[in-house]
Parts: C-alpha cells; sequence; structure tokens
C-alpha cells in the first residue's frame, strides 16, 4: 500500500467488531510555485482487513487544491469525515 503513494511513515491501527484498520495520510505539494500553477494534494489511505477471513482492502483517497487564489483546507475534518463513511461501508462477502 505504501508504495503507490510512496509513503514511507507508520500506521495507526484500529479495529472494529469486523475489521482491521490500518491507516495513515500524507499531505505533498507539486509542480510549480504558489499561485503558479502548483497543487497541494492530500493522500488518506486504509488496509481494511476482514476478521474472518483472509481478505482485505486497500483503499487511496486523493483531495487535491488548485486554487491557490482561496483557502484550501486539505486537512479539514469533513474530508476525513467522508473518506471514513467510504471505508465503513466495505462489505466482505462470505
Amino acid at each position: 500500500m505504501s508504495s503507490s503513494v510512496e509513503y514511507d511513515g507508520d500506521y495507526e491501527k484500529t479495529e472494529d467488531k469486523n475489521h482491521i484498520y490500518q491507516h495513515a495520510k500524507t499531505m505533498y505539494e507539486v509542480g510549480g510555485r504558489e499561485r503558479e500553477g502548483a497543487s497541494c494534494c492530500l493522500f488518506l489511505f486504509r488496509l481494511v482487513k476482514d476478521k474472518n477471513s483472509d481478505k482485505a482492502l486497500s483503499l487511496t483517497y486523493q483531495h487535491n487544491c488548485t486554487d491557490f487564489t482561496n483557502i484550501c483546507n486539505l486537512d479539514s475534518k469533513e474530508i476525513k469525515e467522508h473518506f471514513w463513511k467510504i471505508v465503513k461501508s466495505v462489505r466482505f462477502d462470505e
């Protein structure tokens, strides 16, 4: 999972009744300088592992800000909650 977004850090681990989650985030700027075509990116990624089988799913969520004329809060609670809703919707067939 780390190699697809070039992440070299630690993962947090949480779990619920049916799943184990490993998750992390990274933010960086690509392209030119601010106001000259630079783009800020937020990557959220999680590994969802089913506790009752060997099934797992890796999810990567990318959010970009390219309009530096406005304040762009990449690390917002709303973005994280939206991604978490997607992650929590994962169901593994038996």
